[in-house]
Formats: C-alpha cells, structure tokens, sequence
C-alpha cells in the first residue's frame, strides 16, 4: 500500500502509542478503557492488522480491569483490511465470524453490531465496499436468518439520509422490521439528543408497522419536549389518541409542561409527581434494551 504523508504520519503515531502502551504494560499500570479504544481505532484507520492482534494479546491479562468488547477488535480489523483496500478479505472476515460452522458450532457474532463498521464507509463514501459488505449482511440475513447486520446497516442509511436505499434494503430482507430490540435501541440512543426527532419519524415511516408504536411515540415525545417543540407534541397527543396508543404518565408529563408553559390549557389532569418518578416507574415496567444490543463497540 502506498504511504502517503499522512498515511505515513499515522503509522508512525500509532507505532509509538504500540510501543507507550508496552511501557505502561511493563511499569505494572492501567492504561484507560478510552486510550485503548483511541488506539485500536487509529490501528484500524491505518490498516494495521497486525497491530491490532498485538494490542488485543497485550490487553487479554488486563481484561478483568479495563472492560474492552472484542466488537472493538473485530470492526477495526475489518476497517483495516478495507483501508488496505482488501474489502474481500474484509468481507470473508465478518462473514466467517457470523456464519455456523460446518461442524454446527454457533456463529460467534449472531448479535454483535458491526454499525461502527457500516458509518465509517458510509462517511468516506466508499461506494464499492458498501456494495460488498451489503451483499454480505443480506446474505447472512437469507441464508441464515442472521438479521444484525443487516439492520445495522439499514439504520446507518436512514441516519446519514439515505432513506430510499433504506426502504429499497427493507423491502428486500422484510425480517429486519421484526428486530425490535436493535430498532428499539436506535430510538433511544437518538432520543436522548435534541434536534434528532426527525429520525425517528423518519424510521416510522420507513417501517409503517413497527411493532412497538407506543415506545417510538414515548421517545418522540421526549425529543419535543428535549427540543421544546410545543405545536408537535400537541400533533404526536391527538395521534395518540386517534391510534389508540397508550400515553403513559411520563408523556402527559412532557406535554403538561410544554402546553403550560406555551400558555395553553390542559385536554387532561397533568400527572402530580416528577418527571424521575415517572422514568423511573417505566423503567420498572418495561426495562430499556440491554446495551449490548445497542453498543456499537467502535
């Protein structure tokens, strides 16, 4: 591969942040979960699987004290190869951690996310790789109804806007809008940032008959609320309603607030107590998704 002085640059960066991570190793110190992930991240940016092996061995005796996921190993190992411009070889890696063995042994990965992997090449518009690693999650999604990666990745299209390769991928692997968990899972992480309510609209759409409805409007109705968006909030309510969805007590709690403050009279009795007490009663009720389905592990 040729070394462009940027290229070059970074080996050099992360041959030195190699050889500082065996000193520290050495000295009987903890290197930060954040440092290592940093460093993986720069090895895989700069196509250095082998560098990648080596950190990963150095870090198995220190596992009990500084929780890596192996998802950081494998998805910059795959982003190596594709930087090394070997997506092949990229692909044949992924699939063989997915894919059962002959023997029958369980694939390693069945719900690990390789979302990570998916938005790097999607920002760097490597069309190309995108075609080949696509093939490989329909694939696994047909063949061994494997459905992870495929999903990761028709998520990461609606999240960079790419909504019409998204409808196109669902309507050619209909399981991925039975994944509750991970969809699930992407609502929440986009609703705890404001400005991000069109996203989950926006998946709504995509997918009309998306299983956990009274969920997604639970979490649109916190992005309003996150964005103070009184006039929307207002719209999501009487959807509610029209749709017959439950709106829990946190919901009415939001808009109680949004209505009152926008000068607006209460269509119902604003619920009495906090806003934590509410979150945390739902959250007793109806327990997030795990972060391992969410994690992306980058």
């Amino acid at each position: 591969m040729p070394c462009s002085t940027e290229l070059c640059l970074l080996l050099s960066f992360v041959a030195d942040a190699v050889n500082t991570l065996k000193s520290i190793l050495q000295a009987e110190r903890v290197p930060t979960q954040m440092a290592i992930t940093r460093l993986v991240q720069g090895l895989g940016k700069a196509g250095d699987v082998e560098g990648i092996q080596e950190v990963e061995g150095l870090m198995e005796k220190l596992a009990q004290h500084v929780k890596v996921s192996r998802m950081l190993y494998i998805n910059n190992t795959a982003l190596a190869h594709i930087y090394n411009q070997n997506t092949d070889q990229a692909v044949e890696y992924l699939e063989s951690l997915f894919t059962p063995a002959g023997d029958g042994t369980k694939s390693l990965l069945p719900l690990s996310s390789i979302s990570f992997v998916f938005r790097r090449v999607l920002e760097e518009k490597l069309d190309s790789t995108l075609d080949k690693l696509s093939v490989m999650a329909e694939r696994l999604a047909q063949h061994f109804s494997f459905y992870r990666p495929v999903t990761d990745l028709f998520l990461q299209l609606l999240d960079v806007g790419r909504v019409d390769d998204a409808r196109l991928l669902l309507q050619r692997c209909a399981g991925i809008a039975e994944q509750r968990d991970v969809l699930v899972s992407y609502i929440t992480k986009v609703a705890r940032n404001t400005g991000k309510a069109e996203k989950i609209t926006t998946l709504l759409d995509v997918v009309p008959d998306f299983m956990d409805r009274e969920v997604a409007y639970a979490y649109l109705m916190k992005c309003y609320s996150l964005n103070n968006d009184c006039s929307s909030a207002k719209e999501l309510y009487e959807k509610m309603l029209k749709e017959n969805v439950k709106v829990d007590e946190l919901c009415l709690k939001r808009l109680a607030v949004l209505l009152r403050n926008a000068g607006e009279p209460l269509p119902f009795t604003e619920p009495p107590e906090s806003f934590k007490y509410y979150a945390d009663k739902l959250r007793q009720e109806h327990q997030e998704p795990s972060s391992s389905s969410s994690s992306e592990e980058d």
